[in-house]
């Protein structure tokens, strides 16, 4: 359980910095490019994040998962990996 809440801890240190300067970039970038500006941003940066989140397929945290599972062959693990890595490369 110390192990669950230390890395909670770390995570959330490491997090509160790039919330934090994430916030202070969209302030600056509102008061930059005006309502026009911000409205076409936003539909850019939120198509933009779709697309990652449907090509990404979450490709590290999967490998990691399914290696560490006994259960599964690594071999046929690591060629799947692969190929959907091949596929969304060449998206």
């Amino acid at each position: 359980m110390s192990q669950l809440k230390r890395d909670t801890q770390m995570t959330l240190v490491s997090r509160i910095p790039v919330m934090l300067l994430s916030f202070l970039s969209v302030v600056l970038l509102t008061r930059l490019l005006g309502p026009e500006g911000n409205g076409v941003y936003t539909f850019t940066y939120a198509s933009l994040n779709l697309l990652i989140t449907i090509i990404g397929f979450q490709l590290d945290g999967s490998l990691t998962f399914f290696l560490s599972n006994k259960g599964y062959e690594n071999n046929k693990v690591i060629s799947t990996i692969g190929l959907l890595f091949l596929l969304q490369s060449f998206f």
